[in-house]
Formats: C-alpha cells, sequence, structure tokens
C-alpha cells in the first residue's frame, strides 16, 4: 500500500489545492518500506489525482481539502482521509495506529457550516 502525503515544508499541507510536493510512503501492513518526495510539475487536481494513481497510491492524508479534489482521488480509487495537521511523521504514525479519521482537525465542510449559518444554529 502507498500513502501519499502533501506537504508544506514537514508539515501536513494546510491547504490541499496549493501544494507541489507529496511524501510518498510504502507500507507492508504498518511496517514502512520505503519513502520519497515527489514534486508535482502542474497543480492541477485530476492531473495530480493521475500522477498519484500511476503512482500506485492507495490514500492521500490531508490537511484541507475541499468536495471537488476529493471526489478526483475517490474517482481513481483513491481514499482520502482530510482534515489533518501536524508533521508529516506524526500524521502518519497516527494513521498506522489507527487513530485518524475524515474532519479530525480544524477543516469543517462548508456546505454543513453554511447550512448550519442558515437556520441560525452557528
Amino acid at each position: 500500500m502507498k500513502v501519499a502525503i502533501p506537504l508544506y515544508g514537514n508539515r501536513v499541507s494546510p491547504r490541499f489545492g496549493y501544494t507541489r510536493d507529496f511524501l510518498i510512503v510504502e507500507l507492508d501492513g504498518k511496517k514502512e518500506i520505503d519513502r520519497r518526495i515527489l514534486t508535482m510539475e502542474i497543480n492541477h487536481p485530476a492531473r495530480m489525482a493521475d500522477r498519484l494513481a500511476r503512482e500506485g497510491v492507495s490514500l492521500v492524508l490531508s490537511g484541507g481539502m475541499n468536495p471537488y479534489f476529493q471526489e478526483q482521488f475517490r474517482s481513481r480509487n483513491i481514499g482520502v482521509i482530510w482534515g489533518l495537521m501536524g508533521e508529516a511523521d506524526d500524521v502518519l504514525a497516527t494513521y498506522l495506529d489507527g487513530q485518524v479519521f475524515s474532519g479530525m482537525g480544524p477543516c469543517r465542510r462548508r456546505g454543513r457550516r453554511r447550512e448550519m449559518r442558515r437556520r441560525g444554529i452557528s
């Protein structure tokens, strides 16, 4: 299994749409086999999803990622766990411990938040 983490320095990129570098980690169960940095030539969600699919990535651990970008990955059979923050190595370790889930960070789905505001729930 290969996992991709969009990077901002050594941290998970807080906004997926602005990242160009990905940490690609190959795993055998919970054991890390290999890792490398992949730099994208172009920052377009469909092309990024295609490139990661060609690399054999099956999961993206991301910071904020809008639903359109998520769908680009899911349509290529790449899972997405979004809303994560922190050092990339810490996020990977937390994932391997089974302690991550989508939306656990500060990023919330906009649609839900807008709907709550519209209803006056804030």
